[in-house]
């Protein structure tokens, strides 16, 4: 009897694992749907979606470094006595087209997003941000912004190289 005993604890042993491989493949291959964040190949739109909320905080992240900055820069201009004939000039200024673009053009947003500001510069307060591919209308240019009409009618002003102007 030992020998048929060992004879079954073989075969059990043989049946167990060929089960717990079969179901360890099943487990395995059902674990990332194709397109999805677990899928290594994951779709291009998942990674211009993920790219595009990572460029957006990035950039609020930036805007409110910046109104640090310039508040800084105010503190140290009121402490040294400067009287206000040079603020801002902490700030970096893209140069100018020396063609001017026409008032009633459409702007196209060229990168992943865009803010909107109530005014030309980082400091102003955010109305929205437009994503690639989304227009406006070009209302007038200031020291390297537009201010541009929403299709919703809102104004608010962008910064030129955020966008190409068609």
């Amino acid at each position: 009897m030992t020998k048929g005993r060992a004879a079954l604890l073989v075969v059990a042993a043989i049946v167990f694992l060929t089960v717990g491989f079969v179901i360890g493949q099943m487990v395995q291959a059902a674990g990332a749907i194709p397109g999805t964040a677990g899928d290594p190949l994951v779709a291009q739109s998942y990674v211009e979606k993920i790219v595009g909320e990572t460029v957006a905080s990035l950039q609020t992240k930036l805007d409110e470094m910046q109104a640090k900055v310039d508040d800084l820069q105010e503190e140290v201009d009121a402490l040294s006595g400067d009287t206000g004939t040079n603020k801002g000039s902490g700030k970096t200024t893209l140069p100018q087209s020396s063609n001017p673009p026409a008032q009633g053009k459409t702007v196209v947003v060229s990168g992943d997003s865009a803010n909107i500001r109530t005014g030309p510069g980082t400091t102003y307060a955010k109305v929205t941000t437009l994503v690639k591919g989304d227009t406006a209308t070009m209302v007038s240019e200031e020291n390297g912004w537009y201010k541009i009409t929403l299709q919703d009618g809102k104004e608010g002003w962008v910064a030129n190289w955020l966008v190409e102007v068609k």
